[in-house]
This record gives structure tokens, sequence and C-alpha cells, in this order.
């Protein structure tokens, strides 16, 4: 989370960790702005843009499928 401001968005474990080909990444934005979530390897490597754009406060999840 390049940026990343915890007084903003809040991140949660992801759902089935570790997770097996599929999980689910809850995270609660408290104020509007944008948002970009983003998958790396163990490495430092991206991996995946999974979220890209501006969110109102609530809460949101974001799926993550290995596999594609």
């Amino acid at each position: 989370m390049n940026g990343f401001r915890p007084t903003s968005p809040t991140p949660q474990p992801p759902t089935r960790n570790p997770f097996n080909g599929e999980t689910v990444i809850p995270y609660t934005i408290r104020q509007a702005g944008p948002v970009t979530l983003n998958v790396y390897d163990i490495l430092g490597r991206f991996v995946r843009r999974l979220v890209s754009g501006y969110h109102t406060p609530g809460a949101y999840s974001a799926h993550f499928s290995a596999g594609n």
C-alpha cells in the first residue's frame, strides 16, 4: 500500500488466511477520496491492481483470485 495513511483506509485481514487460490480482502474507508489497492508477491513485485477509483465512506471488499 504505497502512500498508506492509517487514519484513512483501514485494511482488514484477508479471509482464508493463508488462502488457497482465492480470497476476499475487506477494507473500510473513513473519508471520501481516491483508493488504490494493489497486490504484490513475497519479493515485492506487482501482481495485480484490485481497486482503483473514488470511494465514499463505508465498508468494501476486494476479491482476489490467484488463478487469473
